[in-house]
């Protein structure tokens, strides 16, 4: 499909960690199979690309809505999640009861867990301790060694390969954490590698879009 097109045989992604391990490359073979002549960069980083002066053509960034001037697919809402071990799972039955947890916070969200709460009609908890890391893969591995609870983002983080020792330990009222949206230059719509790739993605958003709604059901 892209091969002998304009456009260029490097594509230059710029990713979130979570959406980079959990979704982008577990799935790469399948692209690279397909165009067997593009290879493909990824950087990680919860930084907003600046397209003028950045080395990106791709951008996959979580915001409530896509900078104005870009072209911009969204591809899959979001929501915030609790997760964290079976064995600490089984000290809680509600919200409520995490003001005896340790809430484990994202330094690139540092609201999260104030406004989960807040929608959880519960203000002024705190928890028993808190601990800061800088990612949520980070956040995700330290839930996973019981060290506290984490808010996860579904869909994505059904495909966390934490997920194998997490588990949501209560129903919650679901809360909004925007949107994963891929962007790109507006000159890169003529583009066919960066096209190609573009579509291929979203193809595989949709693809998994049933799955990803059992996988909310079964954890309530």
């Amino acid at each position: 499909e892209a091969k002998g097109q304009a456009g260029p045989s490097v594509i230059r992604v710029s990713a979130l960690p979570l959406f980079t391990s959990a979704y982008l490359i577990p799935r790469l073979a399948r692209f690279e199979a397909r165009f067997p002549g593009v290879s493909i960069e990824i950087e990680t980083s919860h930084r907003m690309v600046d397209f003028e002066s950045d080395a990106v053509d791709v951008a996959i960034r979580n915001v409530g809505r896509p900078t104005p001037g870009l072209t911009a697919h969204k591809l899959m809402d979001l929501r915030t999640v609790p997760l964290c071990a079976p064995a600490l799972a089984a000290e809680f039955r509600s919200p409520a009861d995490l003001e005896r947890a340790t809430l484990i916070h994202i330094a690139s969200r540092p609201q999260g867990w104030t406004e989960w709460l807040a929608a959880q009609g519960l203000r002024g908890v705190e928890g028993r301790g808190s601990v800061m890391v800088d990612t949520l893969p980070a956040a995700l591995d330290l839930a996973a060694h019981g060290r506290g609870v984490a808010l996860g983002m579904t869909p994505i983080v059904w495909d966390a390969p934490q997920m194998e020792r997490l588990v949501v330990p209560f129903p919650s009222v679901p809360v909004s954490a925007g949107a994963y949206f891929l962007v790109h230059r507006r000159q890169d719509r003529t583009h066919e590698t960066i096209q190609a790739f573009v579509r291929w993605l979203r193809q595989e958003v949709r693809a998994d879009a049933a799955r990803f709604a059992r996988q909310a059901a079964a954890a309530g």
